[in-house]
């Protein structure tokens, strides 16, 4: 994969040219990345990028490097929000609306966000026939260049399903993840906000404006809410027995959460509790490790009530 990387080429390129001479800058390109390599330094840092659910995100040491397993979550978030129907808190006086607003909580890369917009999106695209090289920018969904796939709509007709926010408390995480929106799906309108969790709506803070033209349809305020979380859910004892590429190059403010690993989870659960209104749905769906699930769960039973659902993704180590 770094031969590939240092190279500009794909790795069956690689693969079926075994003639092929690197150049000086080339060899020196890649005998520096099997030393950072060597150093226990992650192959994502390295390249700069990190596939997730089929899309090349953008990565730096500012953030967490998606993991495979949190392709879970956005499964159960898209599952959720086109098959599951969502509970009524007035026992069958009537039905709950859809879901109108997604906000991701620690958002990092982007990935969850951008993952389940690309999929929601009344919008659809295929990657170029070729595939996609190292740093290269996805065709957009709304413009139709390239391979892409013919549009459903233009882009002045689609009224847009959700109203997708990102959240982190990193203003470098935050630089990511707008990076890797502009890279995957610019035309996709997606606020982002700096905000220690959900702070923005505790303190009633307002959202910075989209462009002109990628406005989400006119809803009144946020009435029913998915919450879509990775936040830090290991203990702080588990230092001692992380490895090195993961302990000395990972941002351990994305890792670690106290001594049971679930206080981002708790002061989340928390703010749910003040922001809620009445008549107003919110679903929480987060990763976590199997043995804090029961904790969560009574942490949400005892603070929410019926109409807030409640979908932890538990992660097998």
């Amino acid at each position: 994969m770094l031969l590939a990387w240092a190279i500009g080429k794909d790795r069956t390129w690689v693969l079926t040219h075994p003639e092929y001479a690197l150049t000086e800058s080339e060899q020196k390109k890649y005998s520096d990345a099997l030393k950072r390599k060597e150093n226990h330094e992650p192959v994502a840092y390295i390249t700069g990028e990190k596939e997730f659910y089929g899309l090349p995100f953008y990565v730096t040491r500012d953030v967490l490097i998606p993991r495979p397993e949190t392709e879970l979550l956005v499964d159960k978030a898209i599952e959720y929000l086109t098959t599951s129907p969502l509970p009524s808190p007035y026992k069958g006086e009537r039905d709950i609306q859809p879901i109108d607003t997604i906000i991701d909580i620690g958002t990092g890369s982007g990935n969850i966000i951008l993952s389940v917009a690309l999929k929601t999106s009344p919008l659809s695209f295929r990657p170029p026939s070729g595939g996609l090289q190292t740093g290269q920018a996805l065709p957009s969904p709304c413009k139709g260049e390239g391979d892409a796939a013919p549009l459903l709509l233009n882009k002045e007709e689609v009224g847009w399903r959700y109203t997708f926010i990102a959240t982190d408390i990193s203003p470098a995480a935050l630089a990511i993840a707008q990076k890797n929106h502009e890279r995957l799906c610019p035309d996709i309108p997606i606020q982002f906000i700096e905000s220690d969790l959900l702070n923005f709506l505790v303190h009633k803070t307002s959202p910075p404006a989209l462009p002109a033209g990628m406005q989400p349809s006119p809803k009144e305020g946020m009435t029913n809410i998915l919450i879509l979380a990775n936040l830090p859910y290991l203990p702080t004892s588990d230092k001692r027995q992380i490895t090195k590429n993961i302990l000395n190059y990972e941002p351990h403010t994305a890792l670690f959460s106290g001594k049971d690993g679930i206080n981002h989870y708790r002061r989340l659960i928390k703010q749910i509790e003040t922001i809620k209104k009445p008549g107003q749905t919110i679903t929480l769906i987060i990763e976590s490790n199997p043995n804090q699930h029961q904790k969560l769960k009574q942490l949400a039973d005892s603070s929410f009530n019926v109409t807030t659902p409640f979908i932890s993704i538990t992660v097998f180590k």
